[in-house]
C-alpha cells in the first residue's frame, strides 16, 4: 500500500514539472523577420524567444530603441512603464532621424494655406514617406493600429529594421520632399475639404475601409475589421460623408461606393482597376482613385483631387 502511494506521488510530481508536450508553441509574429535584424544588433531584447512581439511598447522601451538606433544616449521618459501610441511612436523615430525640423515644414506648409492639420500630421507624413508602417495585407486588417492605439513592439521592431536597412538616400529624400511641399491657394471649401482629409492622416489602409472605426457588422463592401481606408473609401469618406455648407450639393457628386457603381464621378486607374476591390493582395492593381467631374461640376477644381493608394 505504501509502494503504491509512493509511485502515484512520483506520478504526479512528474506530471507536474514535466513540459507540456500537448501544448502548441507561440505563432510566430508577423514581424517575425524585423524582430530577428533588431535582435541581431542587440536591439529590444537578448533574443527572439523573449521578444515579446505582441506586448505594448513603453516608453523606457522606445527611449532606449531610439538611443540604439542614433547612438546617443537615451532620453528620460516621463512615465517609464507607460504605454507609447502609434503616433508617439512614429514621432519618436522621426525626430531620432534628425527629421524634425522636416516634419515641421509640412505642418507649416499646411497652416500657411488655410488648413488645420492635426498635431501629428508633419510626423506621420514624414513616417510615411520612409516606409516606417507595415501595410499588413488584407486578411489581417485587425493588425492594423490607429493614430491612438498603443503600439506593439512588433510595430516597434518592424520600424526600427526598416530604419537599419536605410542605405543613406531616405533622410535625404524626405528632406527634399518637405523643403519642396507648398500647395496652391485655395478656396474655402477646398481648404475645408483638405482639412478633412489632412485630419485623416495616420490612419491605416484598410481594405474596404471608409471609416475612422471598425465596422464588425459590415458595410458596402462587408465588415471592416479597424478603423482606416482603401482609396474610394478614402475618397468616399472625404466627399460624400462629411457635409459642407458651402456645397450643400457637393456629396450628390458621388452615388455609389464600389468603383463599378461610381458612374464615371470616381476614376480608377491601375492594370484592373474595377477587380481592385476583390484582391487579397490590397497592393495589387490599384494604383490611385481620383474624382472626374460629371458636367454640371459644382466644383470642377476641387474634384480633380486625388487619393494615391499609399
Amino acid at each position: 500500500m505504501r509502494r503504491h502511494a509512493l509511485l502515484v506521488a512520483l506520478a504526479a510530481v512528474v506530471l507536474a514539472t514535466a513540459p507540456a508536450g500537448a501544448a502548441k508553441p507561440a505563432a510566430a509574429s508577423w514581424a517575425q523577420p524585423e524582430i530577428r535584424s533588431v535582435v541581431a544588433r542587440g536591439l529590444m531584447a537578448p533574443d527572439v524567444a523573449s521578444f515579446r512581439p505582441d506586448d505594448a511598447l513603453t516608453q523606457r522601451e522606445l527611449a532606449d530603441l531610439a538611443a540604439g538606433l542614433s547612438g546617443k544616449p537615451p532620453a528620460s521618459a516621463a512615465n517609464p512603464s507607460a504605454p507609447v501610441s502609434m503616433a508617439n511612436l512614429n514621432s519618436q523615430l522621426v525626430r531620432g532621424l534628425g527629421l524634425a525640423d522636416t516634419a515641421s515644414r509640412f505642418a507649416q506648409a499646411a497652416r500657411a494655406a488655410g488648413l488645420a492639420p492635426p498635431s501629428r500630421f508633419g510626423t506621420e507624413v514624414v513616417a510615411r514617406l520612409l516606409g516606417l508602417r507595415k501595410n499588413h495585407a488584407a486578411a489581417h486588417d485587425a493588425l492594423e493600429r490607429l493614430p491612438k492605439d498603443a503600439a506593439t513592439r512588433a510595430e516597434a521592431a518592424y520600424s526600427a529594421a526598416r530604419i537599419l536597412r536605410f542605405t543613406g538616400t531616405e533622410v535625404e529624400s524626405v528632406r527634399s520632399a518637405g523643403a519642396a511641399f507648398a500647395l496652391p491657394v485655395l478656396t474655402s471649401l477646398q481648404r475645408r475639404v483638405l482639412t478633412t482629409a489632412f485630419g485623416l492622416v495616420g490612419f491605416p489602409y484598410v481594405w474596404g475601409g471608409e471609416s475612422e472605426l471598425a465596422a464588425p457588422r459590415g458595410g458596402p463592401l462587408g465588415a471592416q475589421a479597424q478603423g482606416g481606408f482603401d482609396c474610394s473609401g478614402f475618397v468616399w469618406r472625404v466627399y460624400k460623408l462629411q457635409p459642407y455648407l458651402e456645397s450643400p450639393a457637393h456629396a450628390a457628386v458621388l452615388r455609389g461606393r464600389q468603383s463599378m457603381a461610381l458612374s464615371g464621378e470616381v476614376g480608377a486607374h491601375g492594370s484592373n482597376p474595377h477587380r481592385r476591390h476583390l484582391q487579397d493582395d490590397k497592393q495589387t492593381n490599384c494604383t490611385h482613385t481620383n474624382l472626374v467631374p460629371p458636367a454640371p461640376c459644382p466644383e470642377p477644381r476641387l474634384l480633380r483631387s486625388h487619393s494615391e493608394c499609399l
